[in-house]
């Protein structure tokens, strides 16, 4: 178990009851061991804050912040997130937001914040990403971290604007846990980004797992993924854990994610969304915490107009409700 950590809510959205079931949620879970300070106001002015965060830093050193925001407080947060920095320059600030903008959130995360959820929050992703930060963030003060940050990038080599513009997003990218979709012609570095990503996050001591969805057989790809139990089909004697399994606490990456099969199209849309699963001849559902990082070569837009990818699995990939990051090389 970890030492005692430090929290404190700020909910600038009193009107939801986010705020205090995610007090209850974090005071609950044994293996976060935190305490919990909780502040709640519609007055989302950066002077007001300023003067409670000092009051509550003066009572016990802080390990990690989570802001609350209303739809209408973003432009707000900014100024909170640069005031929290000024006073807290390594501090994890972590938001909670609805109705929130791709580009809104991203440059929330360049002005200092370091991770983020929308609502409905669920136990199985937001206990994780909590507990990495609270880990991450004691982790930042050593050598090897120090280490990891100068070697992360060292391989992303190449001189090309646009191909410089979007490796400055990987160090960011990868503090926060969102899933992430590159996409680039075959050759540009996809893996080697994902790879990166995944390093420098705080799940970098958990497993990278690749897998090439074209590379393998239609009928073997739910196999594949998602593991089977001994008996599912002729031959199937001894038990398979699945790729998903394997990377329980580190990532998962999708290359070529547009030659799924339509029905592991679905299955996959399911983990994503629940972070379950089921074992091929199971009628048990499995969880595992893994982030997905996907890639493609091709125009994920045609591939839906096509048929070959599902509308609502692109939605969820490219994102409108958790904010994901795209990468075009």
């Amino acid at each position: 178990m970890m030492k005692k950590a430090n929290i404190v809510i700020i909910n600038l959205n009193p009107s939801t009851k986010i705020g205090c079931a995610l007090r209850e949620t974090i005071e609950s879970c044994s293996k976060l061991n935190a305490y919990v300070q909780y502040e709640s106001s519609g007055d989302s002015q950066s002077e007001a804050w300023d003067r409670k965060l000092a009051n509550v830093s003066a009572r016990c050193p802080l390990d990690l912040i989570i802001f609350i925001l209303s739809p209408f407080s973003l432009n707000q947060a900014r100024e909170l997130i640069q005031s929290v920095r000024k006073k807290f320059s390594a501090l994890p600030i972590f938001f909670i937001a609805e109705k929130c903008k791709a580009d809104e959130m991203f440059s929330l995360l360049k002005l200092g914040a370091t991770d983020f959820i929308t609502p409905p929050l669920k136990n199985m992703e937001i206990l994780p990403r909590l507990w990495r930060l609270l880990e991450h963030q004691r982790e930042q003060n050593t050598l090897t971290y120090r280490l990891k940050q100068k070697l992360g990038l060292k391989q992303m080599v190449g001189e090309s604007p646009i191909f410089l513009e979007e490796t400055k997003k990987i160090s960011i990218v990868a503090r926060c846990d969102a899933s992430v979709l590159i996409s680039g012609e075959t050759g540009t570095g996809k893996e080697m980004c994902a790879r990166a990503i995944h390093y420098l996050s705080p799940r970098a001591d958990m497993p990278f797992i690749p897998f090439n969805c074209g590379a393998i057989p239609t009928d073997l790809m739910e196999n594949e993924l998602f593991g089977h139990v001994p008996g599912a089909f002729t031959g199937a004697s001894t038990p398979q854990s699945g790729l998903i399994r394997e990377a329980d606490g580190g990532t998962l990456f999708l290359d070529d994610v547009d030659c799924l099969p339509l029905l592991s199209q679905v299955k996959l849309l399911r983990f994503l969304q629940e972070k379950e699963y089921r074992q091929l001849g199971s009628a048990k559902m499995c969880q595992a915490d893994v982030r997905v990082i996907a890639a493609t070569n091709t125009h994920l837009e045609a591939a839906v107009e096509e048929g070959k990818l599902r509308h609502d699995l692109y939605y969820r990939l490219k994102d409108k409700r958790d904010v994901r990051y795209i990468f075009t090389f």
